[in-house]
Order: C-alpha cells, then sequence, then structure tokens
C-alpha cells in the first residue's frame, strides 16, 4: 500500500508538512479540526504538494 508525503498551505501562510497512508482521509482530517493541533488552530487552505511512496517509513523520512 502507498503511503504520502505532503505539504499543506495554513490560514496563516505556513507550510505544513506530514506523512499519511491515505491522503484524502488525511486532508479531510486537517480541514475538519481533527488532524493535530497545529491544523486546529490554523486550518488549511490547500494542499499545495504531495508525493508518493511505496511505504510509511519512506514517506516519514522525506517529512523529515
Amino acid at each position: 500500500m502507498p503511503a504520502w508525503f505532503y505539504i499543506l498551505r495554513l490560514r496563516s501562510g505556513v507550510l505544513y508538512p506530514g506523512a499519511t497512508k491515505n491522503l484524502e482521509e488525511r486532508y479531510k482530517a486537517h480541514t475538519a479540526g481533527q488532524g493535530g493541533r497545529t491544523t486546529k488552530l490554523d486550518p488549511p487552505l490547500k494542499l499545495v504538494y504531495s508525493e508518493s511512496f511505496p511505504t510509511f517509513s519512506e514517506a516519514r523520512k522525506r517529512e523529515a
């Protein structure tokens, strides 16, 4: 199953990186204020970049 590295543009203008196994569901969680503290306080405006990887481990390495 592929995994994803992604970058969100937050309302404040900050870029927020992340990694997930399900990009669509993770983005929905962020926009609903359930994706984490940062995006609950500073909601995402849009997904600006995504890149797929064969494993979640590789996606997390890209995030780091």
